[in-house]
């Protein structure tokens, strides 16, 4: 029906709207976040790899999504032709695949090494007692002990000093359940995720079934040339997980294609990546529960991958979303009706194998499918959740014409609906970036130096730009502030202002990182080596810079997404639309971030908070830039005993927390505010914010708070003058 077209549109819209948006850009911001990650973790040492993987490095993830991450075990590499491979300082180990059904794999030891730097070596494992012989006497590398070996080990290489949370087993994986206590992961503070680590052999270079799909002859235009020559020179790997039909299943491994499968999702165009993102979505909430753990994201994502090579979807519009949806569905059928869903890049492995074996079950299974594909329109927007929609296709009493009626009512899907696109793809951009910074705020010198190092002569191509500058900067302020707190160590009167030298310099490299939060870095660490006026100077610098202008606010500290700044006063606002040619640095104002580790170069209250997350597994605080840039106002004016001024920036500091109400660790915010009433003498309101404070904490938890420790000295204060009363 016409109809059905423009309600695709509507869709779409919705999706580019849905939470941080599913779209092209989307993905490309996660790819982003997902190669910075994993490049600085590479930069510590240049020999350990990490990837990441799932819906949260696709940018399809929901709030039920977990985090997957692979580590690259050093010194093994595993080939499939002994001969063709050169001698090298590692363990080798030859592919064995006759016996083993398509995309398993059995190893044979050809080589190994003893090395200095060796996994199975730091952890008082010899890699020779994970060798097994089968019934036959071949000698094998057993994928039972291997993953046994990494179970019993922290999930962090080399050893730290956090040890992975309690974990399980789950098919390749060692699955942990963390409480994300700052909410940067799920979204709001105290939920548990789920995070699979898992480890995986290098292979030397595809696997001859595999290579089957570099050359196949394509009729349409996806995967282009380019992306196919691509993704023809990234890695493969095996992962310790044998096929669970065998009787050798303890000694075979699977072969993964993560890198590349990553890379195709992030190629896709929008309406794939939304097609892809629906058929989730219809899997979890519509056909799982009929017959469990037969049905994956896996199974959907083959399947789009599958389509587009048989449909040109890329001529689709947006206008063929629903299209496509059903057709997708009805594809899915067919191979649940022959058996058969043939894996992308291994024709030959079924991903369908010893599925849907009850006659019952695969009946009601296909019978719901069908059932969608006559109902997709409702069944979209159900599992949409959003009340707009919602509310639109019950005045509309379910009638398609008069649903699309209600909808284009709402600007947002109308006239506003490109500047509203775009200030969400900047909202996203900067929560993603953010998470870059928290992976880097608690790194130590050390690391830091190596990364900065790495990065100066390696450009990380893979990273964009504008992802990059951020990177770069917020390596920069990390690196000055360990300059500065090395200089706190140090004795020799030459080798501090050296340091304090290096500090400054680094600092201001990063001090452009974004609107408000570089300079306040940078403010800091003035006060810090006691050079107020020099405070004075950035902070005044940092508010006639951006006067009157207005940026988003990407962090949980407020409920409020934007900030406005004036020659009187810094607000927080509604999250406002940015100009396109705005430049970007200016258009974000991220959450002060400092490690547990930064207790020597924060001011006197803000100490209290580093020491309380020292023994966190996340050991860092954030603190909302407005707050921040108020309460260090209010402390650098009463360091130089101006009063007036002192108590004109504390009202301004009260006025920023008040606007903070419903934002995550607001209760930091309360006992700086409460420190700062505590210098001026205002002991009553001190008593009261810090009261305020607990209470915060008792709502929201999760989390330690100083408010008492703040108390306590209070009341022995107040003893001390001999006054008691509060």
């Amino acid at each position: 029906m016409e109809a059905e077209k423009y309600i695709s549109d509507i869709i779409s819209k919705a999706l580019h709207l849905e939470g941080l948006g599913i779209s092209r850009r989307i993905a490309s911001i996660h790819r982003n976040r997902i190669h910075s990650i994993d490049e600085l973790y590479f930069a510590e040492s240049e020999i350990l790899r990490q990837y990441h993987g799932g819906s949260s490095a696709e940018g399809t993830s929901t709030i039920e999504s977990d985090l997957d991450k692979m580590m690259v075990v050093p010194g093994v590499i595993v080939c499939s032709d002994v001969d063709a491979i050169q001698k090298m300082n590692c363990h080798i180990f030859e592919m064995k695949s006759n016996n083993c059904r398509p995309g398993f794999t059995k190893l044979t030891p050809v080589h190994i090494e003893n090395s200095d730097y060796d996994l199975f070596q730091m952890y008082q494992q010899d890699i020779r007692e994970m060798l097994e012989k089968d019934e036959r006497g071949n000698l094998l590398f057993s994928s039972e002990k291997f993953h046994q070996f990494l179970l019993a080990i922290p999930a962090n290489i080399p050893p730290d000093k956090r040890a992975l949370p309690t974990h399980y087993r789950h098919g390749p994986a060692a699955t942990c359940v963390d409480t994300d206590s700052h909410g940067y992961i799920a979204g709001e503070s105290g939920t548990e995720i789920e995070i699979d680590f898992s480890h995986g052999l290098l292979l030397e270079e595809w696997p001859e079934e595999a290579k089957e799909w570099i050359t196949r002859q394509r009729h349409y235009c996806w995967p282009g040339k380019d992306l196919v020559e691509k993704i023809s020179n990234f890695d493969c790997h095996l992962v310790p997980v044998g096929d669970k039909f065998s009787n050798h299943q303890h000694l075979e491994w699977l072969i993964s294609f993560l890198l590349c499968e990553l890379e195709l999702v992030w190629s896709f165009s929008d309406i794939q990546i939304q097609l892809y993102f629906l058929l989730k979505r219809i899997v979890k909430l519509e056909i799982e529960s009929l017959y469990p753990d037969q049905l994956s994201s896996y199974h959907m994502k083959t399947a789009v991958y599958w389509y587009s090579e048989t449909d040109d979807i890329t001529q689709r519009t947006v206008y063929e979303l629903l299209d496509l949806v059903k057709r997708c569905l009805i594809f899915v059928s067919c191979c649940i009706e022959k058996g058969e869903l043939q894996h992308y890049f291994h024709r030959k492995r079924n991903l369908l194998f010893e599925k849907f074996i009850d006659a019952k079950g695969k009946l009601v299974v296909l019978n719901k499918i069908n059932q969608l594909t006559e109902t997709i329109l409702p069944t979209v927007i159900k599992l949409l959740n959003q009340p707009y929609l919602d509310g639109a296709w019950t005045k509309s009493s379910e009638d398609p014409e008069r649903f699309l009626g209600y909808c284009r009512s709402h600007d947002f899907l109308g006239p506003s609906f490109s500047k509203l696109r775009y200030q969400n793809e900047l909202f996203s951009l900067f929560k993603q970036v953010f998470n870059i910074f928290i992976s880097m705020a608690e790194s130590e010198i050390e690391t830091l130096s190596r990364q900065w190092k790495y990065f100066e002569k390696e450009k990380a191509l893979d990273i964009e730009e504008i992802f990059f500058c951020f990177l770069i900067q917020f390596l920069a302020l990390r690196l000055g502030i360990s300059f500065q707190k090395e200089s706190m160590k140090d004795k020799n009167r030459i080798h501090i202002e050296m340091l304090r030298k290096d500090a400054e310099v680094f600092i201001l490299k990063g001090k452009e990182l974004d609107a408000p939060s570089g300079y306040l870095y940078l403010a800091t660490f003035y006060l810090n080596v006691n050079k107020t006026e020099m405070a004075f100077t950035v902070l005044k610098t940092l508010i006639m810079k951006h006067k009157d202008a207005s940026f988003i606010y990407p962090g949980w500290c407020s409920q409020k997404k934007g900030i406005k700044v004036s020659s009187s006063i810094c607000r927080q606002i509604e999250c406002p639309f940015i100009q396109e040619d705005t430049y970007v640095n200016y258009a974000v104002g991220f959450d002060i971030i400092f490690s547990a580790d930064d207790v020597s170069f924060v001011p006197h209250p803000v100490k209290f908070e580093c020491i309380l997350v020292q023994n966190e597994f996340d050991g860092f605080i954030v603190i909302h830039p407005v707050v921040y840039m108020y309460f260090i106002m209010t402390i650098a004016f009463y360091k130089s005993g101006n009063l007036s001024k002192t108590l004109e920036n504390l009202q301004k500091l009260d006025t920023s927390v008040n606007e903070a109400k419903g934002g995550m660790q607001r209760f930091r915010a309360l006992n700086l505010l409460g420190y700062c009433n505590f210098l001026v003498g205002r002991f009553k309101s001190t008593y009261t914010y810090y009261v305020a404070s607990i209470e915060e904490t008792n709502t929201f938890g999760h989390f330690q708070n100083a408010a008492l420790y703040h108390i306590i000295i209070l009341i022995y204060y107040l003893k001390k003058i001999g006054k008691i009363e509060l």
